[in-house]
Order: C-alpha cells, then sequence, then structure tokens
C-alpha cells in the first residue's frame, strides 16, 4: 500500500507553477544599502520595458499568488527580528558585518545569560560572544549527524570524571570514524581553557568532534578536516526532578505529606549502633531526601536505536528528541525506551535506568529476582526490622542453650542495584560510578548488598522493583514514582525511596570529596 501510495504521488500531474526561465540575471548588491537601491530602482532593461524583466515575471507571480491561481506560494516579509509577518518576503542580501550584527542582536536571552564560552578548532579561538557560537553550515555535524560529543560536569570549580568523559569521547570518535583533532592530552587542556574563560563555577562543559566542513554530500571524503568544538554552559537554575522555590506558604497536606515522607525516611535510614554514621552527614542525606522530588516516566513508543549506534554517544539525537516530545505528549516528564526484543528495559533518553530488586540469600541459596515473598512483607528497603528480629530469635534460643547447628536457616531478604546491560545501551560514567558504590558496600546500612547487577532486566521486573529510578551527570539521581500511570516502590508507592535519596547523595558528595577524579579550572588563566 504505502509503494501504491508513492506511485500515485509520482503519476499526480503536478500544479502549474510560474517558470523561471527566461528572467534576467542580475548581478548580486554587496551591501544592504545596494539591496535597497536595486529594488528601488533598476532603470530601464535592454528591451526598452520601463522596468526589467525580472520585475515583470515578479508581478505575474505575485498576481497568480493574489488571485489563486497556479500554485499557492507563502511568501512573508522579514521584520527585522528574525520573524516574517506578511506575505511578501524579501530578506536582502548583506555583508558579512551586517550579518554578523544582526546575529548579535538577534541572540535570545538563554544564550546571553547561560552560554559562557566557546572553542572551535576551525577558528582557533575562544569566545565569549554567544551569538558567535556558530559553526559552518557546511559541517557534515550540522547537516548529517556525523559527530559525537560528552558533558563533564563543572562543580565548585572542578571537572568530575573529566578523564573518563575523555576517554568515552575518544571512543566514541573511533566508532563514528572521526580522526581525532587533538589527542587525548590537547582535548583536555582546551575543555579546561574553556572552562577557565567563562568563569563559571558551576554547570557543564559539552565538547564535540566533528567530520567537518567540505560540503553537502554524505561521503566525509569531501571534509576539509575534523572539528573540536567545546562550550561552557551554566547549570540549570531549576533541573527536573528537583522542587522550584517558591514564596507561597506550604499547604497543610504538604507539609503532613513532607513529615511523613521524612519519618519514612528517618525508619529507612536506621542502622546498627556500631554503623550510625556522623549526625552532619545524616543530616545532609536527609536534606537532599526531602528537596528530590520523584518523577513520571512512560514505556515510550518510539523505536530504539540499533545497538551500534546506541552505544556511540553521536549528536544525533532525533530518536531521543521524540522520546521527550512522546512522555510530554503523554503527561509525563520522561520516557523509557525498551530494547529491540521489546521485552526489557534499555535506557531513558539520556540518562541510564537503576533498579532495587529483591533477591534470596541464605537457606538453599537464591538468585536476583523482581522482588520476593519475604521482601514484601518486610517492606523495607534497608531490611532493618527484618534482620534485627532474626537476630533477636537466635539469641532467644541460644539462651534456652539449644545448639544454634539445630535451628532451620531462615531465608534473608536482601536487596542488590541492577541496572541494564550497556552492550544495547550507553555506558554512562555516572550510573558505572553508581555501581562502584554498590560494590564498596556504600549502601549495605539499606539492605543493598553487593556485587551490582549489570545485565537484561524484564519490563514487569522493573515497574515492580522495590525502588527505580533515573540517573545522569546533569539529572544527578531521580526517582521514579510513577510508570505508565502505575505508582511505582515498595512499601511507599509513588514516594521517593531511601536507596534513591542514598544514591543522589553520594553523586553529590563525589562531585566534592573524590579528589582523585576531580580537575581544577585553572581561572588564574583570565584573571
Amino acid at each position: 500500500r504505502a509503494f501504491g501510495a508513492v506511485g500515485a504521488c509520482v503519476a499526480r500531474k503536478p500544479r502549474p507553477y510560474p517558470s523561471l526561465r527566461g528572467l534576467t540575471r542580475v548581478p548580486p548588491p554587496t551591501t544592504e544599502t545596494e539591496t535597497r537601491a536595486s529594488l528601488s530602482d533598476r532603470g530601464p532593461s535592454s528591451s526598452g520595458n520601463a522596468r526589467p524583466a525580472f520585475f515583470s515575471k515578479l508581478d505575474r507571480l505575485e498576481t497568480r499568488v493574489e488571485t489563486g491561481v497556479g500554485r499557492r506560494v507563502s511568501m512573508a516579509a522579514s521584520s527585522g527580528d528574525g520573524r516574517c509577518d506578511n506575505k511578501h518576503h524579501a530578506p536582502p542580501v548583506v555583508s558579512g558585518e551586517e550579518f554578523h550584527r544582526r546575529a548579535s542582536e538577534i541572540c535570545h536571552p538563554r544564550a546571553r545569560d547561560a552560554h559562557a564560552s566557546f572553542y572551535s578548532s576551525w577558528t582557533d579561538c575562544i569566545t565569549c560572544d554567544p551569538s558567535a557560537f556558530v559553526l559552518p553550515m557546511d559541517d557534515h555535524m550540522a547537516h548529517r549527524g556525523h559527530g559525537v560529543f560528552d558533558t563533564a560536569h563543572l562543580h565548585l570549580g572542578k571537572l568530575h570524571m573529566l578523564d573518563r568523559h575523555v576517554e568515552r569521547f575518544f571512543r566514541s570518535m573511533e566508532q563514528a570514524n572521526i580522526v581525532p583533532p587533538f589527542d587525548e592530552e590537547t582535548t583536555k587542556s582546551l575543555i579546561l581553557r574553556v572552562a577557565a574563560a567563562g568563569g563559571l563555577r558551576e554547570g557543564q562543559l559539552r565538547f564535540y568532534a566533528s567530520a567537518g566542513p567540505g560540503g553537502f554530500a554524505l561521503d566525509q571524503a569531501e571534509c576539509v578536516r575534523s572539528v573540536f568544538y567545546c562550550v561552557s554552559v551554566k547549570k540549570r537554575s531549576s533541573p527536573a526532578g528537583a522542587d522550584s522555590k517558591s514564596d507561597a506558604p506550604a499547604s497543610p497536606e504538604s507539609e503532613a505529606d513532607s513529615k511523613s515522607t521524612q519519618s519514612a525516611f528517618e525508619a529507612d535510614f536506621k542502622r546498627d549502633s556500631n554503623e550510625s554514621p556522623p549526625r552532619n552527614i545524616k543530616h545532609q542525606r536527609l536534606e537532599t531526601f526531602l528537596q528530590i522530588k520523584g518523577v513520571s516516566v512512560v514505556t515510550s513508543k518510539i523505536p530504539i536505536k540499533p545497538p551500534f549506534f546506541a552505544t556511540v554517544k553521536s549528536t544525533n539525537y532525533l530518536p531521543n528528541a521524540l522520546v521527550v516530545a512522546d512522555a510530554k505528549s503523554r503527561g509525563a516528564e520522561y520516557g523509557i525506551w525498551l530494547t529491540a526484543d521489546g521485552a526489557h528495559v534499555a535506557e531513558g533518553p539520556s540518562m541510564n535506568v537503576g533498579f532495587v530488586v529483591g533477591v534470596d540469600r541464605g537457606g538453599e541459596g537464591g538468585g536476583a529476582g523482581g522482588g520476593n515473598a519475604d521482601g514484601e512483607e518486610q517492606g523495607h528497603v534497608d531490611g532493618g526490622e527484618g534482620n534485627d528480629d532474626e537476630e533477636e530469635g537466635d539469641t532467644s534460643e541460644r539462651e534456652k542453650g539449644e545448639p544454634r547447628s539445630e535451628q532451620p536457616k531462615q531465608k534473608r531478604a536482601t536487596f542488590v542495584f541492577k541496572t541494564p546491560a550497556w552492550d544495547e545501551t550507553l555506558a554512562g560514567c555516572t550510573v558505572a560510578r553508581v555501581v562502584e558504590f554498590v560494590n564498596e558496600g556504600r549502601f549495605k546500612h539499606l539492605g543493598i548488598t553487593g556485587p551490582a547487577l549489570v545485565g537484561k532486566i524484564t519490563l514487569e521486573e522493573a515497574k515492580n522493583a522495590n525502588e527505580a529510578m533515573l540517573i545522569g551527570s546533569v539529572i544527578n539521581c531521580l526517582p521514579i514514582v510513577t510508570w505508565d500511570g502505575a505508582a511505582v516502590g515498595k512499601p511507599h508507592a509513588g514516594k521517593v525511596g531511601a536507596v534513591a535519596a542514598a544514591i543522589a547523595h553520594a553523586i553529590a558528595e563525589d562531585f566534592e570529596r573524590n579528589e582523585p577524579e576531580l580537575t581544577p579550572v585553572p581561572y588564574e588563566l583570565f584573571e
């Protein structure tokens, strides 16, 4: 049917439209003044007409448009601010100087406020004028999507995990068949210089590698050379998932909900007496927890990229953008991709996903699963009360003099952190760091045992997990509280979970305390 429709379109007789043959070629003016003069007075043509043939043809074209004869043409005139407000579109031909003046005037407020500095190896200079954050239109990254990128988080004047992001950047270039414009050390040096020139202490450094300018064909052989771009951007003032600040007084319902959430948090964070954290750390975690807002997601209808393209961080983000648009149209904030088989969870549009799922340890052994009876009865992800009861039971039996070996082994409910395998999704640097946290035992007090699992997880298992979350360098960790309209999480369905809060705090803490992976920005170069 599709082929038949295409054939019908081809066979259909096109609507008549004015021919451009016979038009007198007029040399293009070089300045805006010349343009206006040329349009107002061209003088008589060689044929003796009062106006040249060009204007005669144009008059006939305008007549056909106004009378509805032939093909309708939408024409609009430029208002000078980039908008077209009527049907007579006559943009002037201007000099490069005039073009840049107009570009500077029309630079949008967001760019002036948030875009701090920019480097292009095509021009080999850094600029802090956001209207100059441009690249050639014939750059293959612009019209073919032949480019890759990566992002490093800037916090308190230091770049977090810069080496990891640059290493992935170079892997992406190799996969995309792009010759690295610079080696790794030079690339890192340029990123730091761009950050220093922008002067930001909080934000992101986004860096790109393109096949380069050279033409509009597919073949990159026409590209003059590969190009490196880098831009420093302010941190978003109100990122998704964070409660926006408001001066309005809190409602009694929200205050009660906050108190119940705080109580749930404190219950989930109970530890044994010999493992109690310092009070300031507990306070920081509680503060982090109360500031986190859960997000809603839907299972995306947009097909996922094939594994080869899903595992390279390319600039071709049309599928990713459509995932977000699809989610917004369905009343959610993010969409979740499924793998090509449609049975397993893959990733979000620009972030990874993680889950807290139950696992049986003890008795005759057990394996990973989407929760179990013990976990559901116990309720809390830390397994605190269940574990305490078990220990008390063992003690009472020992006090009666019965040997421990005669007591039947009880299944002990514990939990694992699980994230989808990276053979069909992008290997995120932040989720990899979270896996390291789990393997280091950072969340043992919540009942999370290592090692973390990186493997397949079904959609049913994900929706029935004790906790679900989105993880990325820009968003940090956002708990998923609803999925396809249904509440997520146990035992507090639809609420922020303790593990997600602990992971969010651990990531934030890593931005400040993980000195081996913090690279100071040399602001002194431009001060």
